[in-house]
């Protein structure tokens, strides 16, 4: 995690852009971004929209931001994709709801009624998804 602040605080300072003018426009506290950039937890803290907000806000993709390094557009999924992945394994495995939720340790009865959920999501939620459904969950993208 540490890595990701470092990717964090270099991009920001390639925008010119203060911590405090990055929290202001993706709507995080000042304190937050600043844990957020001193290596506090990614993968619980924030949720996927506000990481997505943040990796723009610094000239970043997520998979940028995460990983250091970017997904080609092609391999990119959706939320509808990914639930559409979700509700492929479900049918092929004859699992519910609930024994999926319990096989990942993560709700995802609301993301299915509406993709737009996974938005709400935090990384480690997004890694246990995309694991289950055979998504490269750094290949996520809300746009």
């Amino acid at each position: 995690m540490v890595k990701i602040a470092q990717r964090l605080k270099q991009a920001r300072e390639q925008t010119g852009k203060s911590p405090a003018e990055v929290a202001t426009e993706v709507g995080l506290s000042h304190g937050a971004y600043y844990d957020l950039e001193s290596g506090h937890d990614w993968f619980t803290s924030v949720d996927l929209k506000e990481v997505h907000q943040i990796a723009k806000a610094v000239g970043l993709t997520f998979a940028e931001l995460m990983s250091g390094s970017g997904i080609p557009d092609s391999e990119q999924v959706n939320p509808e994709e990914l639930r559409s992945l979700v509700q492929g394994l479900l049918n092929s495995e004859q699992l519910s709801v609930d024994d999926f939720e319990n096989n990942i340790g993560w709700s995802v009865a609301p993301f299915l009624q509406n993709s737009a959920a996974s938005e709400k999501w935090n990384v480690d939620c997004l890694r246990a998804v995309c694991d289950a459904a055979g998504a490269n969950w750094l290949a996520f993208s809300l746009s």
